[in-house]
C-alpha cells in the first residue's frame, strides 16, 4: 500500500522477522509500540483471544488500529470494542 510502511513489528523471535525486514525495529512487548509516538497505526495480527485486549490497549494509546478477523472471539467482546471512546471517534 502506498506510504504504508511496516517498520516495527512486536515478536519474540526478532530473527524471524528480520529474515523479511531486515531493517524493522523488532519489540518483544505490545506496550512499547503503544508508547511510540512515531507509529500512527496498529495491525494486530495475533491469535484470535489477543485481538479484543491489544485493540483496546492500541486505542487507549491514541493509535489507529486494523485487525486481523475476527476482530474478537465473542459478541460481547465485539460491541465493548465498538463501543470504546476512540472507536466511536471513527479512530478503530
Amino acid at each position: 500500500v502506498e506510504r504504508l510502511n511496516l517498520t516495527t513489528f512486536v515478536s519474540s523471535d526478532s530473527t524471524k522477522v528480520r529474515q523479511d525486514f531486515p531493517e524493522a525495529a523488532v519489540y518483544g512487548q505490545p506496550q512499547a509500540v503503544f508508547e511510540d509516538p512515531n507509529i500512527d497505526l496498529i495491525v494486530i495480527a495475533t491469535p484470535n483471544e489477543h485481538h479484543s485486549s491489544l485493540a483496546k490497549a492500541a486505542l487507549d494509546a491514541g493509535k489507529h488500529v486494523v485487525v486481523d478477523k475476527p476482530f474478537t472471539v465473542t459478541v460481547e467482546e465485539a460491541e465493548q470494542l465498538i463501543a470504546h471512546p476512540r472507536a466511536e471517534a471513527g479512530i478503530l
